[in-house]
């Protein structure tokens, strides 16, 4: 790698983290944004540092652009990963203040959590030895705010560097005795509001959730991952984006994994002045 292209990634890590950390318009040239999927995960091991120099620890790993829906919606085939870190977990029927995103996505996804430490890098990756190290599954919620970044179809890599736009995620029942389900053929259904959405098979473009695991932990592999006991992989997206406003719901119930939910407010201030 060049020294420009090396400059290029420092200055993009420094400004997606003030980015974050004040929700503020910032303007990403050429010059200060990844320009390939390998410069996105450089700036994420940059910010990942921070972060990590500050206290914030991760707990495990997300994938992008998945599904056959999203890889449609988004223009591209490129999959990903990026980090989930401890801060960012929320509960269950969690009502959220909408005042503080800027354009907050709710994503229906599976979690696996994972039941041992593991150096990835130690092994070849099988569906056996996948299906060893998960311990329970569950349902989840992602959370998603691309803030004020440039559109994701033109700027991929600069939304992967920014974790996959992550801001955590709300995780369901974890079903521990998971190898008794039938996951391809498990249904859930999505309401927003109360009212019906969609129905969906827990599967990815046909593929058992495990293979997905399989793929993840692979890949991490490539990045020498050190996962810890109780890591949790969020597997991606299996619609769509739902881009939520303030005082909405969004509710999933499935006959095996049960129902989580997720909700808005905003608190409208009054100047009595």
């Amino acid at each position: 790698m060049g020294m420009r292209e090396e400059i290029r990634i420092h200055l993009c890590a420094q400004k997606l983290y003030e980015f974050r950390e004040n929700n503020c318009n910032s303007n990403f040239t050429v010059d200060t944004t990844a320009g390939s999927i390998e410069e996105s995960y450089r700036i994420q091991d940059l910010l990942k540092a921070k972060y990590l120099k500050e206290g914030i620890n991760i707990c495990g790993w997300k994938a992008g652009i998945v599904s056959t829906r999203m890889q449609k919606i988004i223009s591209s085939d490129q999959t990903f990963l990026s980090p989930i870190f401890k801060i960012n977990n929320i509960e269950n029927n969690c009502n959220l203040d909408y005042k503080e995103y800027i354009n907050l996505g709710l994503e229906v996804e599976i979690l696996c959590k994972l039941n041992s430490d593991i150096i990835t890098h130690n092994y070849d990756w099988t569906l056996e030895n996948t299906k060893n190290v998960i311990e329970s599954i569950s349902l989840a919620i992602e959370l998603v705010d691309t803030l004020n970044l440039p559109n994701i179809k033109n700027n991929l890599p600069l939304h992967i560097a920014n974790f996959g736009n992550n801001l955590g995620f709300v995780s369901g029942k974890l079903i521990e005795n998971w190898s008794n389900i039938d996951l391809l053929n498990e249904e859930i259904t999505i309401f927003l509001n109360d009212t019906e959405i969609e129905k969906l098979k827990l599967n990815y473009m046909g593929l058992s959730p495990i293979l997905v695991a399989k793929w993840m932990l692979s890949n991490l592999k490539n990045r020498r991952v050190i996962l810890k006991k109780g890591d949790y992989l969020l597997l991606g997206c299996l619609s769509q984006t739902l881009w939520i406003d303030e005082n909405e719901k969004l509710n999933i119930k499935s006959n095996t994994f049960g129902e989580l939910s997720l909700s808005t407010f905003k608190n409208h201030v009054t100047d009595h002045t």
